[in-house]
């Protein structure tokens, strides 16, 4: 369902972020279910939870323009974006 929203639309930026799970099972996973989508992370250091004090995993976040993270602790996967 998430995929198909960031497929239609060009207004929201979505970010498709994974917390503590290897490269490679997370791309076997995508591969497995033949998912394309914009923008996946990797949060290693599991920093979205803690910033946004998130209760467990699952979790949708909506975050307003004028909101801010750090984007540059997480790592990008080439060609997912």
């Amino acid at each position: 369902m998430m995929a198909e929203m960031a497929a239609a639309r060009d207004d929201v930026t979505f970010l498709f972020v994974n917390q503590g799970e290897r490269r490679t099972t997370i791309e076997g996973y995508l591969n497995k279910e033949k998912l394309t989508l914009p923008n996946v992370l990797l949060d290693a250091r599991m920093d979205v939870p803690r910033h946004y004090s998130t209760p467990g995993l699952p979790v949708t976040l909506f975050i307003g323009a004028a909101e801010s993270s750090s984007p540059s602790t997480w790592a990008r996967f080439p060609g997912r974006h």
